[in-house]
């Protein structure tokens, strides 16, 4: 796919390779570095997965360059591992 820089594969394969290798029992914990989503004083922010599940979806970018995802089976697309997490569902269920 000529829109994906030859880098985000290299992301997703290390991704891919390093959790193919993880323990199936240990706990899996998102976390993020990005300012707007800091707490004051604090280095990074955990969210919480409300939902992690197995889809065919075509991953393109929107005019901006910024990563989109168009859900469903088209010819471009392909299967991926989607992850749903929040900052505000600590504690409750779906």
């Amino acid at each position: 796919m000529s829109w994906q820089p030859i880098e985000m594969y290299r992301r997703e394969y290390c991704v891919h390779a390093k959790l193919s290798k993880v323990d199936q029992e240990f706990d899996v914990i998102c976390y993020t570095e990005e300012s707007e989503l800091l707490a004051l004083g604090h280095m990074f922010r955990r969210l919480e997965i409300y939902v992690m599940d197995v889809n065919e979806d075509e991953r393109n970018k929107d005019g901006n360059e910024a990563p989109m995802l168009k859900l469903g089976k088209s010819p471009n697309s392909a299967t991926i591992a989607l992850i749903g997490s929040s900052l505000n569902r600590v504690g409750k269920t779906r």
